[in-house]
Parts: C-alpha cells; structure tokens; sequence
C-alpha cells in the first residue's frame, strides 16, 4: 500500500494493542467515581459501536486525523479493539514517554501504585487479571 509494510502492532512488545488510555487524577477520582465510571461504560460502548461498524470507525478516523479513507482502513485492519489494561504494557509506554521527553517525569515504577481495574472490572464483570493485570 504504501512505502512501509503494514505493521501489526497488536504483536508489539512494545505496545501491543493499546491504542487508548483513560486517566483522572485522584481527586477528581474521589469527588467523581460516578462520572468515571459512566466514563468507562461509554468508551466501551464507543469500542463495541466500532468493533461492530469498521465502516463507520474508518470514516471517523479519516476525518479526525486528515488521512484518505483508504490508508485509515488500512490502519485499522490488524486492530484488536478490547477492553484491557495490561499494566506492563502501560509501564513499557510510559518509559518510552519519559525517554522521549514526551512527559517529564519517569513515573513507570509507580503506576502499579495508583493503577485500578475497579471501573473497568465493573463495567466488564471480568476479575483484574482477565483485564491485564500481569501482562
């Protein structure tokens, strides 16, 4: 398609299939767990409407990123939408971030601390360890 092979980044050491991190601080967390969770509850539903609409998911992401429709279904084939959080994926990126400048502070040692599969485990009815939690 392109001067570069298609790249499956669902087989990345590196990433995986990350494509999306949800994040709040912890006071907004505390003042505001409805919200997250109703937060966590519309991606997901957002994942599902694109899971079951790739059509739809290409268009948009054309648009929103100024690409030609073809090379954004290009980029979207080999995706894996699912609602995980490998933590170990997460401490990968956030090393590389730090690295990269990208962030300002290597913070990849500490995430575990302050990680929570609590709204997303609700919302699934799946236990921390089928979210990701030792991949």
């Amino acid at each position: 398609m392109g001067a570069y092979p298609t790249l499956d980044h669902n087989r990345s050491k590196t990433v995986g299939g990350l494509i999306a991190v949800l994040a709040v601080n912890r006071p907004f967390l505390e003042k505001n767990r409805d919200a997250v969770q109703r937060l966590v509850v519309s991606y997901l539903d957002v994942l599902d409407l694109a899971r079951k609409d790739s059509a739809r998911w290409s268009r948009i992401y054309a648009e929103k990123a100024g690409l030609p429709e073809n090379v954004a279904a290009e980029s979207i084939r080999t995706t894996q939408l699912d609602a995980t959080l490998p933590l170990e994926s997460i401490k990968r990126i956030t090393k590389f971030l730090s690295d990269n400048g990208v962030i300002t502070r290597d913070v990849s040692g500490e995430i575990g601390e302050h990680y929570t599969y609590d709204f997303l485990g609700k919302a699934t009815g799946k236990s921390p360890e089928q979210l990701g939690l030792n991949r």
